[in-house]
């Protein structure tokens, strides 16, 4: 990877333990990590760091991860979001899902689910940027990528659908 800039990833966890945990893990595997305690305080950071991939907690005090979520997909739709929380309802999760989160993790997680969703997403989010959307005109897509948005577009495989399925029913039966 000489040459290539390091993947950014931002944790934003009021729980300074989770986040170091996270920061550790994630920095060992080869990621730069930014910290933030707060929705608020990600925010700053996101106006000033170029950020690939963020994992946040759904319940903080001030902006919730739901509130952040919000903010991140209006002005950058294709970076990948992911959730952690200890606190997983139904509702909470449809709206995450309805604005675009790349995945929903239950605390206590495992780091290596944590690593995998990860790599996933950033993986995922890079072929987005090297292939655009057949469906959109090359002009157009080189407008959208210039301005950092894509179009809202989802394909899923079987697999990926009959997982999404699968989630879906097992937070229906955890509520």
């Amino acid at each position: 990877m000489a040459g290539e800039p390091q993947t950014t990833v931002l944790v934003v966890d009021d729980s300074e333990a989770i986040s170091k945990a996270l920061r550790d893990v994630l920095t060992v595997s080869g990621y730069a990590v930014r910290t933030a305690p707060s929705g608020e305080r990600a925010w700053q950071i996101m106006e000033t760091a170029q950020i690939d991939l963020i994992i946040s907690d759904l319940k903080m005090s001030g902006m919730s991860g739901i509130q952040l979520l919000k903010k991140v997909k209006e002005k950058h739709p294709s970076l990948p979001f992911i959730i952690l929380t200890g606190f997983g309802d139904m509702d909470s999760v449809i709206e995450a899902m309805r604005l675009g989160v790349a995945d929903y993790l239950k605390k206590p997680f495992s780091i290596n689910e944590v690593l995998q969703v990860t790599a996933r997403e950033l993986q995922h989010s890079k072929q987005l940027l090297a292939a655009p959307s057949a469906t959109v005109a090359s002009s157009e897509a080189a407008a959208l990528l210039a301005s950092g948005r894509l179009p809202r577009q989802y394909t899923l495989s079987a697999k990926d659908s009959e997982r999404l399925d699968s989630v879906l029913s097992e937070l229906r039966v955890q509520t």
